[in-house]
């Protein structure tokens, strides 16, 4: 149950966003306690909707989160050209 408060405080960011008809705003500490539960999720056999449900948020956005936090960090490429 140590996941109960994120939950709880997520559902919270998403309420209180959306009852001022806005768009919710997630704290860069939030994003990766969501890819954690997410993480967690999976692990029982749930998916990103499952998890997505459960954090009050839209799959898309669970999705981008996932893009961002788990892609590789871009490598510093450099072009030669011979000529």
């Amino acid at each position: 149950m140590k996941q109960l408060p994120f939950l709880i405080q997520m559902r919270t960011v998403a309420r209180e966003a959306r009852s001022r008809g806005r768009r919710c705003s997630y704290t860069p500490e939030l994003k990766e306690q969501g890819i954690s539960f997410l993480d967690a999720v999976e692990a029982e056999g749930g998916s990103l909707e499952d998890a997505a449900e459960m954090m009050a948020m839209h799959r898309q956005t669970l999705e981008g989160w996932v893009d961002v936090y788990t892609r590789p960090e871009p490598r510093d490429l450099h072009i030669h050209i011979h000529g």
